[in-house]
Order: C-alpha cells, then structure tokens, then sequence
C-alpha cells in the first residue's frame, strides 16, 4: 500500500496518510509514479546488484556520464539511475546533459511534456533498459515475467544492457541461483536485430520478449524469443547506410539497397535497359 507521510506539529489537523485521501489529481499522479516504478524494476535490480559489487551509487550525480566534461559538475536538479537512465524533475531548468544521445522515453504512457507531476525520464544512447509489467507489488512479479526491452541506439546503431535475476530472497545466488543477461542490438539498414548471451544457473533456453526500438522520437517494435539464434528483429526503421557491414557507407550498400528494393518487374526491368544501353 503506497503511503505518504505527513511531517507537522503535534495536534496538526493534516491527518492524512494515503494518495486518495488527497485528491483525485494527486491520487492519479501517485498511481503514475508507482507503476513507473514497477516497471523499472527489474532495471533498477539490476542497478542494486551492481552496486552491491562494485559499490557505485544506485542516485548518481550527471556528472558520472562523462567526469572529464567540466560543465556537468554544476548539474544538481537532474540525477542518474545507474548509467542509463537519467532523470529530470518537472521543476528543474536549463538542465545540462552529456554529450551525445539522450531520448525522453514513455514507461507507462505518460507524456513528461504535457504532464505538470511526472518527471522527465531519459535514456542513454547505447543502452538497453529492461522493463517489466505493472504489478500491485513486487511479491506479485512473476517468475518467468515477460520482458519489455528497450532500445535507444547510439551514433553508429548499437546498443547494450544488462539484466540482473535471482529469486530475489536467500543467499543460494551466491552458489551460481542466479541469471545475468547480457543484450545487443545492432542495426542494420532499417532493422534492428536483438540477440542476448547468458551466464548463470538460471539462464532461459527460450525466453518471450518485446523490443521497443526508439529513434528520431519514433517507436518501432517487435517481439519474439531473443534466446534464438536469430535474436528478434524489428523492422520499418529509417534507412541509414552500412547494409554490407564493413562499417562504411558507400556504393556497395547502394548496391545492396537496391537488390532489396528492385525486385520482380522493377529489377528486370532496370536489367532490360542496362542491356539496352
């Protein structure tokens, strides 16, 4: 049960102690909050479990994107979870962020730039955050539960992340009870292409997920068993080069475009003239 303490003189007349209690707009905000919060849990699992073995903070200050860029040591109204999470509270201005990639990404379907309570969430480019589904409470997640993966590429189509698992009581992860995912992602042409390698007694054989795939502000999805040996591919994002793979653009992936976008008539047809000339 989500509880808020309210801190005054004895014998205040603010006696009230739950979201509902004040108001429909603060009950619904609370609501909001909380399923976030859920959501990211197994993200910010994960974020323990690091912390537990190498004892970075779970909060940390911007600053800890990128130490060697002085102006982000001056940033105190943002703050990061873990590294690839960061978040803005609806109060702060001109927040400075780190160089390069930082998409506003929506967990629950809010929308931080219409909504007056919900802080901005971002996430790094590189990255790969794992969701989880809305629960009352986390004695209700289920064992196996079904993963939303998603995916925020960086400069050159590429992502990570990692996934922390245990039955989250006792001690026997310690004797190997436990399962640490490792994801990537790579684009190539307009799909992006999702595999996972796995280390732990608890690794999965088959494992259901669904990828959510943001670039340009746009959403692009799919689903599938990413323990394949094809991972999941999500496919429909824009063009953006290297095709062939050999880290570089140039005539050899037009080449190649073209033999996915010429086909039947239209490839004939170009052979026809070709000829012709």
């Amino acid at each position: 049960e989500p509880f808020i303490r309210s801190v005054g003189r004895i014998r205040t007349i603010i006696r009230a102690t739950n979201p509902w209690e004040f108001g429909q707009t603060t009950e619904d905000a609370a609501r909001t909050a909380l399923q976030r919060r859920y959501r990211l849990m197994p993200y910010l699992y994960t974020v323990f479990k690091e912390s537990s073995d190498n004892g970075m903070p779970v909060m940390r200050p911007v600053l800890f994107a990128d130490p060697a860029d002085i102006s982000l040591r001056m940033e105190h109204q943002a703050f990061l979870l873990g590294s690839d999470v960061m978040v803005i509270p609806q109060w702060a201005t001109n927040v400075q962020l780190p160089q390069g990639i930082w998409s506003s990404v929506s967990i629950v379907g809010e929308d931080a730039q219409t909504d007056q309570y919900q802080c901005d969430v971002k996430m790094r480019g590189g990255s790969i955050v794992s969701l989880g589904p809305i629960v009352q409470s986390t004695d209700y997640i289920p064992t196996q539960q079904i993963l939303t993966l998603v995916v925020v590429l960086d400069e050159n189509g590429q992502a990570s992340g990692s996934l922390y698992e245990d039955d989250g009581e006792g001690f026997d992860y310690l004797g190997g009870d436990y399962c640490q995912t490792t994801f990537s992602a790579q684009k190539n042409g307009n799909s992006v292409t999702v595999t996972c390698s796995q280390q732990g007694d608890l690794a999965y054989s088959q494992r259901q997920v669904s990828v959510q795939v943001l670039e340009n502000d746009v959403i692009y999805t799919g689903s599938g068993d990413v323990c394949s040996a094809g991972g999941v591919a999500v496919t429909g994002l824009p063009y953006t080069g290297d095709l062939t793979g050999d880290g570089k653009v140039d005539l050899e992936d037009f080449a190649d475009l073209a033999s996915v976008w010429l086909s039947g008539y239209y490839l004939d047809t170009l052979m026809d003239v070709a000829q012709d000339w």
